[in-house]
């Protein structure tokens, strides 16, 4: 359940920032789309690569953006999915063409 809710999350604010952006995510590994784009969530700042190698990935320490992981103290932490499912990543959108189609998962 943990897992839809945050796969559902990361595509809805890719389908934001893409709109807001006019389209860009084509630029998306160069314009730093996935760690440009934050979103408030729980009064903290919150980006896509976040969600996805950090949530998702159980905390993942290889990134192509030089972002580092969580720290032991934030509180994203304790919102890591328990379980590394690989399924995941063929659920989560770039919003590229070649991405997964957005379909709402339900737990």
């Amino acid at each position: 359940m943990k897992m839809c809710f945050w796969i559902n999350l990361h595509n809805l604010l890719a389908i934001h920032s893409s709109v807001s952006n006019k389209g860009m995510v084509a630029s998306g590994w160069k314009g730093g789309f996935f760690t440009d784009s934050s979103y408030l969530l729980q009064g903290s700042a919150i980006s896509l690569f976040q969600i996805h190698s950090g949530i998702l990935r159980q905390n993942s320490r290889v990134n192509p953006f030089g972002v580092q992981p969580f720290q032991p103290t934030e509180q994203w932490n304790g919102y890591l999915v328990n379980v590394l499912d690989p399924r995941c990543l063929f659920a989560v959108s770039g919003c590229f063409r070649d991405s997964p189609a957005i379909i709402p998962l339900a737990p």
